[in-house]
C-alpha cells in the first residue's frame, strides 16, 4: 500500500502565526502537489482530532504535557495522526522541494531516514549516547511518511505513553534532552529499532532521494528564533506535576540552560572573529 496522499502539518498557535518563509514554502509545496490533500492543525484542531479518533485517556495524556513544550505535544500528535490516517507529516519549519509523486513509490509503506548532512549542527543529533549502538544514529521524525496503522507507530505510541506515565523530571530531564528522550527522536528510534526487521519499510536519503529540506531557513538553528519560544530553553517539567517537583526541576536545570546559552554565545563570537581574521589575511 502506498503512502496516502495527505500532508499533515501542526503549529500550535495557529496559521496566522506561521512565519512568512514557512507559509511561502507551504504554498509552493501545495502548488507542486495539487492531488495531495493538505491538512493544517493548530492546538484546538489537534485536540479535536485526538478526542474524535482516539479516546478520552489519550486526550488526557496529551493534555498532561505542559503547553510550553509544544514540541512534545507535536511529537505525540504526529504519531497519532500518522497511525490513524497515514500520509506525510512535516514539521512546520520543513518542506518538500519536489512533487511527492516523484519521490514516493507504490510500495513505500513506511519511509525511514537518518541524518546525512555532515554539518556540525547535525552531528550533535547523531551522537546521542542512548543510540550509540545504532549505525547512523537517530531515525528522523521531523518528517514521517507511512501507511495508516503501521506496526512501527503502534510501538512508538506504546513507548511514548509509557515514558510519560513513568516520567520523573529530576531523573528524566527537561528542556531539549528531556523532550528528545521522552517523546522525540530518541524515543522514536528506540521504539522502532528492535523491531525494524519485522515489518515493511524503506530507507531514503531525505536530501538526495526525497528532496526534503529540514529547515526552510537553511541554517539549522535559525528557525528557533523565527518560530518563537523554543523548548530547548525551558526548565519546567515536561509533564505537569506538583509545585514542589516543578520548583526543584527549575532550580536544577535553570543554570544548565544559562550555561549553554553562554557557551553558545562565546562560540559564535569566536567563529565570527576567526572569519574576520581570515578575511583580513586574504585581503593582504
Amino acid at each position: 500500500m502506498a503512502v496516502p496522499k495527505i500532508i499533515h502539518q501542526f503549529f500550535a498557535v495557529g496559521w496566522d502565526a506561521v512565519p512568512t518563509e514557512a507559509k511561502n514554502a507551504i504554498r509552493l509545496m501545495r502548488q507542486q502537489n495539487p492531488d495531495w490533500e493538505y491538512r493544517f492543525y493548530d492546538a484546538a484542531a489537534a485536540e479535536a482530532f485526538i478526542a474524535e479518533r482516539c479516546d478520552e485517556h489519550m486526550l488526557e495524556v496529551y493534555r498532561s504535557i505542559d503547553p510550553v513544550y509544544a514540541a512534545a505535544r507535536a511529537d505525540l500528535f504526529r504519531y497519532l495522526v500518522c497511525y490513524e490516517e497515514g500520509g506525510l507529516y512535516l514539521d512546520i519549519k520543513s518542506t518538500a522541494r519536489a512533487p511527492l509523486d516523484t519521490v514516493f513509490g507504490p510500495n513505500d509503506r513506511y519511509v525511514l531516514s537518518q541524518w546525512f548532512s555532515k554539518s556540525e549542527a547535525v552531528e550533535q543529533y547523531k551522537s546521542h549516547p542512548e543510540l550509540k549502538g545504532i549505525r547512523g544514529g537517530e531515525y528522523v521524525q521531523w518528517f514521517m511518511a507511512c501507511e495508516a496503522g503501521h506496526p512501527y507507530l503502534a510501538e512508538v505510541i506504546k513507548t511514548v505513553l509509557h515514558n510519560i506515565k513513568v516520567y520523573r523530571p529530576l531523573r528524566d530531564g527537561a528542556g531539549r534532552l528531556g523532550v528528545l528522550r521522552l517523546t522525540g527522536p530518541i524515543a522514536y528510534t528506540l521504539a522502532i529499532h528492535p523491531i525494524i526487521a519485522k515489518h515493511p519499510h524503506v530507507f531514503r536519503d531525505y536530501q538526495a532521494d526525497l528532496k526534503f529540506a529540514y529547515s526552510v531557513y537553511g541554517d539549522i538553528r535559525t528557525h528557533r528564533t523565527k518560530l518563537g519560544s523554543h523548548y530547548t530553553a525551558q526548565t519546567r517539567p515536561i509533564i505537569k506535576t506538583n509545585l514542589f517537583e516543578t520548583v526543584l526541576c527549575m532550580i536544577r536545570y535553570g543554570p544548565m540552560v544559562k550555561a549553554r546559552k553562554w557557551l553558545s554565545g562565546r562560540k559564535r563570537g569566536l567563529v565570527s572573529r576567526c572569519q574576520a581574521m581570515g578575511s583580513f589575511l586574504r585581503s593582504r
